[in-house]
């Protein structure tokens, strides 16, 4: 329509006998105008930033399904059972290691998995002049779990060995303990593919023989306490 009227207008401009410059740049500007894509009939779109992903998902929509790795921190407090000399109790350290596992949700908010640990600990203790001192942990149990909003409560239940280190002044003497652990938790999404978790485990470690020299051979068992947080990464 605007092309139109400045067509008609350069005509009249001629018809009138105004200077060809003049009809010749109205002229031009109805041929420029012609040759520029119309906007201002074109539909107003409301552009917006489009909204970044959520860091989690949040609810029933998070799945828990698949593999992870971790890496957790705690401390344990152990106390132990001796057969002819006296129980050396206060075992008490840190400890801290890896986990692994695999999680599968199901109706649709429940979560079972299977899951490892292996760590180091630092809980030591000497009494009535026996030391007792925890090397190494490990410990493979299944969790069950129950999903609500971006986090999970779980209960766990498995087994688990450690070395254990006894000496007295005649003699020293190492085993590898086994046993079996309970325990709970709390484990929250960080970010899509990072958790973090606070956990709480009773260990049992069955007894068995330790040579300790003129000391004799006492039966020598663990169990306690530990209380542990861990960042998970999901695949």
């Amino acid at each position: 329509m605007i092309m139109t009227t400045i067509m008609s207008t350069a005509y009249l401009y001629i018809r009138a006998g105004i200077s060809a410059p003049v009809s010749a740049v109205v002229l031009a500007c109805a041929l420029a105008f012609a040759a520029t894509p119309s906007r201002a009939a074109d539909p107003v779109y409301d552009q917006q930033s489009p909204e970044p992903p959520a860091a989690y998902a949040v609810g029933d929509t998070y799945v828990w399904n698949g593999p992870y790795l971790g890496l957790y921190g705690g401390y344990n407090s152990l106390g132990s059972d001796i057969s002819g000399l006296p129980d050396v109790d206060n075992i008490d350290g840190l400890s801290g290691g890896v986990f692994g596992g695999i999680n599968r949700q199901f109706a649709p908010n429940w979560i079972a998995g299977l899951e490892g640990t292996l760590g180091m600990s630092g809980a030591d203790h000497t009494f009535g002049g026996t030391k007792i001192d925890q090397d190494w942990e490990a410990s493979l149990r299944a969790r069950m779990g129950y999903a609500f909003e971006n986090s999970m409560i779980y209960g766990l239940a498995g087994v688990a060995g450690s070395e254990v280190n006894a000496s007295t002044a005649s003699g020293t003497d190492s085993k590898v303990l086994l046993g079996w652990q309970i325990g709970a938790g709390l484990e929250t999404v960080l970010t899509r593919e990072i958790t973090g978790r606070v956990e709480y485990d009773y260990t049992d470690y069955n007894a068995r023989e330790f040579s300790l020299g003129a000391s004799g051979s006492p039966n020598i068992g663990l169990s306690g306490h530990t209380v542990k947080v861990g960042v998970g990464f999901k695949f």
